[in-house]
C-alpha cells in the first residue's frame, strides 16, 4: 500500500509558530544592539540602560529609538508654519476578539448540550482576524524625539 506522504512540508500551525519566535528574535534590543554594538557604545550609561529595556525618551535620536523598539510599522510626516516633525508608529496585532467568544457560543440555540467543538457560533468567535492596534508614537523634530504617545493598555480594550 502506497502512502501519500509529503516531505519538507510544515504544518501551517508550526510554520506559524516558528515565525512569531523568529519574529519575536530578531525584536529585541539585545538583538539590535548586538548588530551595531560600536553605535551603543557611544550613548550614555543612563541612554544605554534604557535602551536595553526597550524604552524611550524625550532626546533620542532616530538611531537610539529603531535600537530599542525597532523599525516602525508606519512613518508619517507633519508639515505645519512650525516646521516638518516625522511620527513614527508602532503598532501589533492583537487579538481582542476572544473575548467574545463566550457571548457569540450563548447565542446556539442548543448551548447546553452542544459540543463546543461542532457549535458554529462558538467555532466563528475563535475564527475572527487579529486587529492591528496602534500602541505608541513617536513624533521627532530637527531630528531628536519630542512627543511619546503611548496607548494605556485599559484604554485598547473594547
Amino acid at each position: 500500500m502506497k502512502q501519500n506522504r509529503q516531505v519538507g512540508v510544515i504544518p501551517s500551525g508550526a510554520l506559524a509558530v516558528l515565525l512569531l519566535f523568529g519574529i519575536a528574535g530578531c525584536a529585541s534590543p539585545a538583538k539590535r544592539i548586538s548588530q551595531d554594538p560600536d553605535l551603543f557604545a557611544q550613548f550614555s550609561a543612563e541612554d544605554q540602560d534604557k535602551i536595553r529595556a526597550g524604552t524611550i525618551d524625550i532626546g533620542f535620536s532616530a538611531p537610539m529609538v529603531q535600537m530599542a523598539l525597532g523599525r516602525p510599522s508606519r512613518v508619517y510626516r507633519r508639515t505645519t508654519s512650525d516646521g516638518t516633525q516625522e511620527i513614527w508608529s508602532y503598532r501589533e496585532l492583537t487579538s481582542g476578539y476572544y473575548s467574545h467568544a463566550y457571548a457569540f457560543a450563548r447565542l446556539c440555540p442548543s448551548y447546553q448540550t452542544c459540543s463546543r467543538r461542532r457549535c458554529p457560533y462558538f467555532h466563528h468567535a475563535y475564527q475572527t482576524p487579529l486587529r492591528s492596534i496602534e500602541r505608541m508614537r513617536v513624533t521627532f523634530e530637527q531630528e531628536v524625539v519630542t512627543t511619546i504617545e503611548a496607548l494605556d493598555s485599559e484604554s485598547s480594550r473594547d
